[in-house]
C-alpha cells in the first residue's frame, strides 16, 4: 500500500507542476486561485491512481490466489513423468520452465503438470507482464549466460512446451550474436550489416 501512495503521489506532483506553470499564464488570478488551479488536478490525479492501482493490484491478487489454489488441489507429477508424457529435446529448459512457474505461483514445482495451459489454466494473459519477466529471465538466469537484452513475446503461446521452445530460441539467439560478436571487431547487433 506504502508503494501505491507514493507512486500516486509522485504523479500527482508531476501534475502539480504542470498546473502551476500553465497557471502562471493567468493574468488576472492571485497566487491562492494559481495554487488552487494546481492543486485540483493534482488531487484528482493522486486520487484516481490511487484507486486505479488498488483496483488492478486486488484483481492481479486474486488471480494468483485462485490460480495457486488449483495448482495446489491438482496432482502431483514427478520430474521424470513430467519429462516423459512428450518428447522434447531440451529437458533441462523444460524442468526449469516448470520450476520458474512454480517459483512465480508459490506452489511445488511437482504441482506444475506438463498438460497446463497458459491462458485458460493458469491465467497468464491477467498476469502479464509480471508473469513474462519473471518465469523467462528465470530460466534464461539459470543457464548461466551472459544477460544480453531480447525481445520476447507471449503472443500464441498456449503450453508449457511453447514456452520453453519460445525461451530456447532467445538462448539460440543468445548463442549466435555471440558468434557473430566474436568473429567481427566491430561486435554489436549491426555488425553484420552494411552501412
Amino acid at each position: 500500500m506504502h508503494f501505491l501512495i507514493g507512486y500516486s503521489g509522485a504523479i500527482a506532483l508531476v501534475i502539480f507542476a504542470i498546473g502551476g506553470a500553465v497557471s502562471l499564464f493567468v493574468r488576472d488570478a492571485s497566487w491562492t486561485d494559481r495554487l488552487i488551479m494546481a492543486t485540483m488536478p493534482a488531487a484528482i490525479t493522486f486520487v484516481a491512481v490511487l484507486l486505479l492501482s488498488s483496483r488492478d493490484h486486488a484483481k492481479n491478487s486474486a488471480t494468483m490466489r485462485s490460480v495457486r489454489n488449483r495448482l495446489l488441489a491438482g496432482t502431483d507429477t514427478t520430474d521424470d513423468d513430467f519429462v516423459s508424457l512428450r518428447p522434447f529435446n531440451t529437458t533441462a529448459i523444460l524442468l526449469e520452465t516448470r520450476k520458474a512457474i512454480s517459483r512465480f505461483f508459490d506452489v511445488p514445482a511437482c504441482k506444475i503438470n506438463r498438460d497446463v495451459r497458459l491462458i485458460q489454466d493458469l491465467h497468464v494473459d491477467k498476469l502479464e507482464p509480471a508473469f513474462q519477466l519473471y518465469v523467462v529471465d528465470s530460466v534464461i538466469a539459470s543457464q548461466q549466460i551472459a544477460p544480453k537484452p531480447f525481445g520476447f513475446s507471449m503472443v500464441g503461446l498456449d503450453t508449457i512446451d511453447d514456452l520453453a521452445v519460445a525461451i530456447q530460441n532467445v538462448l539460440v539467439a543468445f548463442d549466435k550474436n555471440s558468434d557473430n560478436q566474436e568473429g567481427n571487431p566491430r561486435g554489436g547487433v549491426f555488425a553484420n550489416n552494411a552501412f
